[in-house]
């Protein structure tokens, strides 16, 4: 089953996007060369996105795992495997389910273990249980997360897990076995991930904690140590470049597809159910680095997309295409519970570097996933909100239209709208 491509926009669907995210506050943002100060319309819309398609994505295969759609050998051995939905979520397969997620940048954890509770169906992998061990020698040592990460109340919920059982009891329930890589370069918040994980038992549920960075090539870069506090944010692999930056050290750098080929212990045959990228500026690296030998394995694929690192170099553009000729993955810009599609509606105010978060679903493997997307894309169109930074800046977009009104960026004429990159 292979879910289709999605037709090219409209130019009336383009022209609601344009409501939602208006792009005066991209070419503000662009002519005035103020990245920093995320005036853009694409970060206040993307900023701390919550999946709910994927949730309920997971929420499917769980309810049909929990409603018989397993079956056990004498052996007690499940046998339906992970790849089996990527063709349905009835086309059973015999082998043993397994759930396998990748976390690049995993800094405090709390995404990663959440992403194996819902591919596990866990409910002892807890976020009140990570935070008390990653908290365990005082709270001033765990940095503050920007997007509340370490939220108890916001975890994957778990189905029918009163008949959840003890590993003492008879009555065993039979779930995922989970593979979760969590990839952190900075020291101390890899120590207080490696520890955590130890200490909870979730090494032993899959839980994998590596010390290093994924970036386009392989080999060793300096790396900024961060500080007293573990898990602190925005510090990248450029970071220390120049010899102009202190407390910095050696780490190792993996393509990710030499990662994937000596670290994940799943056969090759085994998908990629989840992909999360936040690299503070390489996310685009850490892609071309995977080659499509990687890339056509991954279900799923969230990444962030800004203005630092290598992305000063390379136009989001070029990626999506990448994304789709090798991987037939259709992307979106990702926000609360709303999607936006990038593939086959592309608008030339994309190629302004700004903070954003971008989620893709390979529609080859995961067509429910991709159909879910796209659903939600279409309800999207439906909503009226418009995203600002601040609330006064609607009040001055009449005054940049005007000020703007010859700005390349801002032309509806078809050629110019649908312009791949900036060219001023």
């Amino acid at each position: 089953m292979l879910f289709p491509k999605p037709p090219l926009c409209t130019t009336d669907q383009l022209m609601k996007v344009r409501h939602h995210m208006p792009p005066e506050t991209c070419v503000r943002q662009h002519v005035r060369k103020i990245s920093f100060f995320q005036v853009c319309s694409l970060t206040a819309a993307t900023k701390c996105p919550n999946a709910t398609w994927l949730e309920d994505y997971y929420l499917d295969l769980q309810r049909e795992h929990y409603n018989g759609h397993i079956d056990q050998s004498s052996q007690g051995k499940q046998l339906w495997s992970s790849s089996s939905s990527s063709s349905s979520l009835n086309n059973l397969q015999h082998e043993s389910q397994q759930f396998l997620g990748i976390s690049i940048g995993c800094n405090k954890g709390f995404d990663a273990i959440n992403t194996l509770r819902m591919g596990t169906y866990d409910a002892d992998i807890d976020k009140a249980k990570w935070k008390q061990a990653m908290t365990s020698d005082g709270s001033e040592s765990l940095h503050l997360s920007v997007c509340n990460q370490d939220s108890a109340a916001d975890v994957f919920p778990i189905l029918n897990d009163d008949h959840h059982a003890s590993n003492n009891s008879s009555k065993m329930i039979l779930r995922p076995r989970g593979e979760m890589h969590c990839i952190e370069p900075m020291p101390q918040t890899y120590h207080k991930l490696q520890q955590s994980a130890e200490t909870l038992g979730y090494t032993d549920k899959g839980l994998v904690v590596t010390h290093g960075a994924v970036s386009r090539n392989s080999g060793e870069m300096p790396f900024r140590s961060g500080g007293k506090a573990a898990g602190v944010e925005n510090i990248g692999l450029g970071d220390c470049r120049g010899g102009s930056k202190q407390d910095c050290e050696m780490v190792k750098v993996y393509s990710l597809l030499e990662f994937v080929e000596r670290k994940v212990q799943a056969p090759s045959s085994q998908n990629i159910n989840v992909l999360s990228i936040d690299v503070e500026g390489f996310d685009g690296d850490v892609l071309l680095g995977a080659t499509s030998k990687v890339l056509e394995r991954v279900e799923y694929l969230e990444f962030e997309y800004n203005w630092m690192g290598s992305w000063k170099r390379q136009h989001l553009y070029d990626i999506i295409e990448l994304l789709d000729e090798q991987a037939s993955m259709v992307c979106y810009w990702a926000g609360r519970d709303r999607l936006w599609r990038i593939t086959e509606c592309w608008m030339s105010y994309y190629d302004v570097h700004s903070w954003s978060n971008v989620a893709c679903a390979n529609r080859r493997l995961v067509p429910e996933l991709a159909a879910k997307m796209e659903e939600t894309f279409q309800r999207t169109l439906e909503d009226e909100t418009q995203w600002f930074k601040h609330p006064n800046i609607p009040k001055k977009l009449g005054f940049w239209q005007r000020k703007y009104k010859d700005h390349v960026l801002l032309s509806l004429e078809e050629d110019k709208l649908r312009q791949k990159y900036i060219r001023i």
